[in-house]
């Protein structure tokens, strides 16, 4: 149902991983194998709901080229709608990682086009459709402008948006918004800092937080687990134990479990557990994304 539909406003990328044989070094070649699989926040996270049973949308951008063909069929074969998505001349985005042998990342690079592509301009010509939506997500691979139309649009037709960061730098181009009103940020701590500056201690930045008019922020700290912040609400909350195999895609995997939790009135804690459990779930397999997931899954990591 219309009413029922999350839509994901950010990045469709090829993600290309190399995974050294060895501790990678800089200046130097590393051995490595490959793999190339669908990425992109915001597709990861339209992907993951998909294969959670829920209506998603995505708005986001697709080259005219082979990886878009590819990018695009994928979508549309797990049911996510990208009638609104938008083609181009314009080639595919691409990430490029490099990993450890233990799967953390070491370093990457992203190139796209979807700044110029996915425009205030282009959003305000889909509004009619961001309308039908339960619940919006941004990435920050948009642009600042793009962003404070989002933010804008969000207050005034009152659908709560969650903005996922993506990096370091690109959390800064929240920087010097408005972002009052803003239902839920994502950031790690490193993130939050990078937006919010250095902080002497743990209630000033709360304080920062509480003036900036954000209701809630979610602060990821992989397996050191995460903590949750709201006007009423603050929560510790440990991650599971898993053996990491591949980190890529476990952000939007964590984000995607949450959505699926509020989405369903689970509280504040349970959200948290289904973020962690699809994270966890994530970093024990290859790939970004789930060949098939079914939604009882998400609270065997807690049982």
């Amino acid at each position: 149902m219309a009413d029922e539909r999350i839509i994901c406003i950010g990045a469709a990328l090829t993600d290309e991983i190399y995974t050294s044989l060895e501790k990678p070094e800089t200046g130097t070649s590393n051995p490595a194998y490959y793999k190339k699989s669908a990425g992109g926040v915001a597709r990861n996270v339209a992907a993951n709901l998909a294969q959670l049973g829920m209506e998603v949308g995505l708005v986001s951008h697709f080259g005219e080229d082979s990886d878009g063909n590819s990018l695009l069929n994928g979508c549309e074969r797990m049911g996510i709608d990208c009638r609104f998505s938008k083609r181009s001349q314009n080639p595919t985005g691409r990430f490029s990682a490099i990993l450890t042998p233990g799967g953390e990342l070491f370093a990457a690079a992203t190139v796209s086009f979807l700044e110029e592509e996915i425009t205030p301009l282009y959003l305000g010509s889909v509004r009619a459709y961001l309308l039908t939506a339960k619940l919006l997500l941004a990435d920050c691979n948009l642009s600042a402008n793009s962003l404070v139309w989002l933010l804008n649009f969000s207050r005034e037709a009152q659908i709560p948006l969650i903005i996922e960061p993506v990096s370091m730098p690109k959390i800064r181009r929240l920087s010097g918004l408005d972002l009052s009103g803003l239902f839920l940020l994502t950031p790690n701590l490193s993130e939050l800092k990078s937006l919010a500056g250095e902080k002497e201690n743990a209630e000033k930045m709360f304080d920062w937080l509480q003036k900036s008019g954000i209701q809630s922020v979610w602060i990821r700290n992989g397996a050191a687990g995460s903590e949750f912040v709201s006007e009423k609400t603050r929560l510790l909350v440990e991650a599971p134990s898993v053996t990491v195999v591949d980190s890529t895609g476990a952000g939007a995997a964590a984000l995607a479990g949450w959505i699926f939790g509020f989405v369903n009135g689970k509280d504040s804690l349970t959200c948290i557990q289904f973020g962690h459990s699809m994270a966890a779930l994530i970093l024990e397999q290859n790939g970004s994304t789930f060949a098939s997931l079914e939604s009882a899954i998400l609270e065997q990591k807690y049982q």
